[in-house]
């Protein structure tokens, strides 16, 4: 409940903008993960499912025709074994402040490069039905490369490298970290509405 009052309030304080320079939309896409485990045993492995379905939405201000900031709130599930027994299942809420530059003559009408930071928290991990989230970090911070294109007047595919620096489990024996792509459909809104 608390999510969709979440994305209720994004979608209304958004739709009343009328700034020329912000943008805001929704995105669907795809997450591609691996976990890198730095010890031999004792590892999470993603190799059952490496792919979760990335939806949220995003806003988006430009300082000038080249240089803004796109910022994205996402929801996904990752699935992970341990040593291939235990199967994990893992929620996280991804926010992810991209510095973009756009290399078009006008912002928002072609392609661009992403350089960010992004924030995930643990929202939810459950083990055969049994609460499992006390064994993670709840925050896990990546670094993310991406490049992007609009490709219809109010559509932009866009793809992101995405590599964590904070592990998402940690002992004295094995830290673990994510580290994929990401690739996702944005559908600007603003251009849509105010049309």
């Amino acid at each position: 409940m608390k999510k969709i009052n979440l994305c209720l309030i994004f979608i209304l304080f958004f739709t009343n903008s009328q700034a020329q320079k912000l943008s805001y939309g929704a995105l669907i896409g795809g997450n591609f993960y691996q976990s890198n485990n730095d010890s031999s045993s004792n590892q999470f492995l993603s190799d059952a499912n490496p792919f979760a379905i990335n939806l949220g939405g995003y806003l988006e201000y430009n300082f000038n025709e080249n240089i803004g900031v796109k910022t994205d709130l996402t929801f996904n599930k990752k699935e992970l074994s341990y040593e291939n027994s235990t199967n994990f299942k893992l929620n996280f809420i991804d926010v992810s402040p991209n510095l973009k530059y756009d290399f078009g003559n006008e912002y928002r009408k072609g392609f661009y490069m992403l350089i960010g930071p992004r924030f995930s928290f643990l929202t939810n991990a459950e083990v055969e039905g049994e609460d499992a989230s006390d064994i993670f970090n709840k925050t896990n911070i990546g670094l993310q490369l991406g490049l992007g294109q609009r490709i219809f007047n109010y559509i932009d595919i866009q793809g992101k490298f995405d590599y964590g620096i904070t592990p998402f489990f940690e002992n004295e024996n094995n830290k673990s970290k994510f580290f994929g792509a990401y690739i996702s459909l944005n559908v600007d809104l603003e251009k849509i509405i105010n049309k």
